[in-house]
């Protein structure tokens, strides 16, 4: 029964304080304030699996450290954590992605990729108006442009909801008031905002389209950089949401979502809409590419055999030299012990970027202290530890033995 008491107030921690206590608490808020930082974000962008994921992680979390008891869980809980995000996570991911099609035009999904498409797909109109505007407010609360059309002196007035607030014309008769130079100042059922309160909605109104017509795609839109200038614009290309095809309308050439290649693809000729692509699954291919393809498959075996020689030979390496002096200096009769054994530590305590560097100049073909001194006698025939496959692998081993032994030691 003693023995068994022991055991549970060995594992439990005994009973905290309430400081202790406080002080976990505060810590835990802390987490669980950014923990729900992040769920939002994660599911503003609809990654609801990551999101269920992190709030089951915090749940846990919170659970192990406010319950009493458990103290080796409350012990390895942050290293696993650490384990699963820097290590598990992305081993799982790699061997994911190696399945698709992922890559520098393939980093996103449909809808990103289809957003990114049609954003790049607006160009201005050639020949159209321009218009001077003024960001106003009508009494239903819409965002309008009221824009002055410098080459003609008309003032026109629209929203982005094109049955209630359609781009037309205004005149005195509407209540609209302008300046000597015909530029409005002000109009009946409408507010001028201030630039401060343009600030406030400058990346929505950066954002509305315009419509010129009761069809956006093919009527062309008003948009503004600035908020202050406006031009007409209208789509390259309509997207038929319904059927997954982008029509260019130059040509009124047609463009499929190709789910083989994620690219967006004519049938005809395989001409690609664009570079910009979406992540799809292909299965086996990239595998058989690598290792059906001669100019591929050679580099790659290469690398995965030095990959192999250099995983055993450092570790090979760092243990003998670690435990043959490990063993050397074990000896209590040798004088200055304590000395030598401080010394071959430093190594593994002195930063491993500035070891590297030092030993980078150490390896110079023409000046290093290897070359020149160590290894004088070859005259002429100086290694070239830069420039040569085996020699550089060589010092990379030389290296990193040196970085490596002391923790063997």
């Amino acid at each position: 029964m003693r023995k068994r008491n022991k055991n549970f107030e060995l594992y439990s921690g005994g009973t905290p304080s309430l400081r202790g206590t406080l002080a976990k608490i505060f810590i835990l808020g802390l987490v669980d304030a950014g923990v729900g930082f992040v769920l939002m974000i994660l599911i503003g962008k609809q990654k609801y699996g990551f999101a269920v994921f992190f709030g089951i992680v915090a749940l846990l979390v919170n659970w192990i450290y406010l319950r009493r008891g458990g103290l080796p869980a409350k012990y390895l809980a942050p290293g696993v954590l650490l384990l699963l995000a820097f290590q598990v996570y992305v081993v799982v991911f790699s061997g994911y992605i190696s399945f698709t099609n992922y890559g520098s035009f393939h980093n996103g999904s449909y809808t990103e990729t289809l957003d990114a498409i049609q954003q790049a797909a607006v160009e201005p109109i050639e020949g159209a108006a321009e218009y001077e505007i003024k960001v106003v407010k009508a009494e239903d609360g819409s965002i309008l442009f009221l824009g002055l059309d410098a080459s003609n002196g008309k003032v026109f007035l629209g929203g982005e909801n094109y049955t209630k607030h359609p781009w037309r014309e205004v005149t005195a008769a509407d209540g609209l008031v302008v300046d000597g130079s015909g530029y409005p100042t002000s109009l009946s059922g409408v507010t001028f905002l201030t630039d401060d309160q343009i600030v406030n909605v400058e990346p929505g109104v950066t954002t509305m389209k315009i419509p010129l017509g009761p069809n956006l795609d093919t009527d062309g839109f008003i948009a503004t950089a600035d908020a202050f200038f406006a031009q007409q614009n209208r789509f390259s290309y309509v997207y038929d949401e319904k059927n997954r095809v982008m029509t260019r309308l130059s040509d009124n050439k047609k463009f499929i979502a190709d789910e083989k290649v994620g690219f967006f693809k004519n049938a005809e000729d395989g001409e690609l809409l664009s570079e910009v692509g979406w992540q799809v699954r292909v299965g086996w291919k990239n595998y058989a590419k690598i290792f059906g393809d001669k100019e591929l498959r050679g580099p790659l075996t290469g690398i995965i055999i030095w990959t192999i020689l250099f995983a055993f030979g450092s570790v090979l390496s760092t243990f003998i030299l670690g435990l043959a002096l490990a063993l050397v200096f074990n000896d209590q009769r040798i004088r200055g012990l304590k000395i030598y054994r401080s010394i071959f530590i430093l190594p593994y305590a002195f930063p491993a970027f500035l070891s590297a560097y030092v030993w980078r100049g150490m390896l110079n073909t023409q000046n290093g202290f290897i070359n020149n001194t160590i290894l004088g006698f070859m005259g002429d025939n100086k290694i070239q530890w830069f420039e040569q496959q085996g020699a550089a692998r060589a010092a990379v081993l030389l290296v990193n033995l040196w970085l490596g032994f002391p923790y063997m030691f």
